[in-house]
């Protein structure tokens, strides 16, 4: 039998391992707390978002007042070039008018005359002059009206001009609303590539997602691109990879649409990537594959880049980072990440998990 006091040191050994648990929940529960008022405070707070609304806003007034200021100058500068042609032939009508008068007085002053030998004198020295001068053709200018088909060409151009510098300019708010976290521009998404309502996912689904036409979209290449540009620093991600894929970096300029090898990331001068196909790794740039041999042994690779030095590195994440390849180049354009993700292999997705 156990004394009172035992069994008393007995209970309070439990009530410890409980006190334990309970503080070990209580911290986890203050880590929670803190996350989420960070969060909200970031959500309910951002000045990021207001200014960079402000900013849109100048921007497109800035973009649709030169706009305007063009159509208006291209509408004057035809409306002055017609008014000049019509002043012209203003004045040379009235100066045939003038000729025409002046031989219609010529013509009545010889009717007046009533004494035949001197009318027959003036008519024979003046007739060949009025019939040569009435075998002038009339003067008939050419119609004169504004070139609407021109006008609305400049119409055209300049418009699509606008349109292509507001998409600029929404992009531009987008990478700043997302702050250092970086984005999948769903934009840029191939049809079948499905993206996480946070833009840190990209899956193939085999299927079209609907998305609207656009020109930076990949419209043969199953690949997505990031909104973020980077021009300088260094910087490391953290990725989650799935079935068959790319994981790289590329140029803003490269070309999304048609099956030309510069479209894919890594089979041109403007992108850099690692492939996984069929479970085999390999390095790609200017349409050059170079095999690797390492196998990937977890689920999480680490793209880091150092942009000043022109490096882009992959490594293997697992209790330690396994160097995969290395990329030594020179940048000469601010790069974004970009991502494939290939059908016909499973279930295909990257996910950007850490940076």
């Amino acid at each position: 039998m156990k004394t009172y006091k035992e069994l008393a040191e007995e209970f309070k050994g439990s009530l410890e391992d409980l006190l334990q648990s309970v503080n070990g929940k209580l911290s986890e529960n203050q880590k929670l707390l803190t996350e989420q008022e960070r969060n909200e405070k970031m959500i309910t707070n951002n000045p990021m978002v207001e200014e960079g609304l402000e900013q849109l806003r100048e921007r497109l007034r800035a973009l649709v007042d030169s706009l305007v200021s063009e159509l208006r100058q291209h509408c004057e500068a035809q409306s002055r070039d017609a008014v000049q042609a019509l002043q012209t032939n203003h004045r040379a009508l009235k100066q045939e008018r003038q000729g025409l008068e002046s031989i219609r007085a010529d013509i009545n002053a010889l009717l007046q005359i009533s004494d035949p030998l001197s009318f027959i004198e003036i008519f024979h020295s003046k007739r060949d002059k009025i019939c040569k001068d009435l075998e002038t053709p009339l003067l008939k200018p050419d119609p004169l009206y504004l070139n609407r088909k021109e006008t609305f060409g400049v119409m055209d151009s300049r418009s699509r001009n606008f349109t292509a510098d507001a998409l600029v300019q929404i992009r531009q708010l987008k990478s700043r609303c997302c702050g250092d976290l970086p984005a999948l521009d769903v934009n840029t998404a191939h049809p079948f590539i499905k993206i996480s309502d946070d833009l840190l996912s990209a899956t193939n689904v085999g299927r079209s997602q609907s998305y609207p036409d656009h020109p930076d979209r990949f419209d043969h290449y199953e690949q997505v691109l990031t909104l973020q540009s980077i021009s300088s620093g260094t910087h490391y991600w953290e990725i989650e990879v799935q079935g068959g894929w790319r994981v790289g970096v590329a140029y803003n300029t490269i070309k999304r649409k048609g099956r030309e090898d510069g479209r894919c990331l890594g089979r041109g001068k403007d992108s850099w990537s690692i492939r996984m196909n069929e479970k085999r790794l390999s390095a790609w740039h200017d349409n050059r594959e170079t095999a690797l041999p390492v196998t990937l042994t977890h689920s999480r690779v680490a793209l880091s880049l150092d942009y000043g030095a022109s490096t882009v590195s992959l490594h293997d994440v697992g209790d330690t980072l396994t160097h995969l390849h290395t990329f030594s180049t020179t940048f000469t354009q601010p790069v974004c990440l970009g991502f494939a993700v290939f059908s016909g292999q499973g279930v295909s997705s990257i996910s950007i998990v850490k940076m």
